[in-house]
């Protein structure tokens, strides 16, 4: 379960909003990250590539969470593929996410070792 923290509402969005793509993912990027516009258009060509490649994502697991740090197995629904995420999120309000990471997860974090 997504714990009900700033870090956990952050990790549901990351998530619902990768999976809607575009403006919605924009916006979020835009507003709920530091990177603000400069920053979004990497993020957010890396996102339609991964999600045009792999499919949309699922949380699977959440292994450590605390108030400024969560991180996530998530599973990719076209081609089953899981990743690392890993969220920091700014402890005072607005509660804007400071660092996001997604990598291929290893065996033994899918397995949950």
């Amino acid at each position: 379960a997504v714990p009900d923290t700033a870090a956990g509402k952050a990790l549901q969005e990351f998530v619902d909003t990768f999976n809607a793509g575009g403006e919605k993912r924009r916006a979020w990027v835009e507003e709920r990250t530091t990177n603000g516009k400069d920053g979004a258009a990497g993020i957010l060509k890396q996102d339609g590539e991964v999600l045009n490649q792999h499919g949309a994502m699922t949380i699977v697991r959440v292994p450590s969470s605390s108030a400024g740090t969560i991180t996530a197995v998530v599973r990719h629904e076209k081609t089953g593929a899981h990743g690392h995420l890993t969220l920091t999120v700014d402890t005072s309000a607005p509660y804007k996410v400071t660092n996001m990471q997604l990598r291929a997860a290893t065996p033994e974090e899918i397995k949950g070792l």
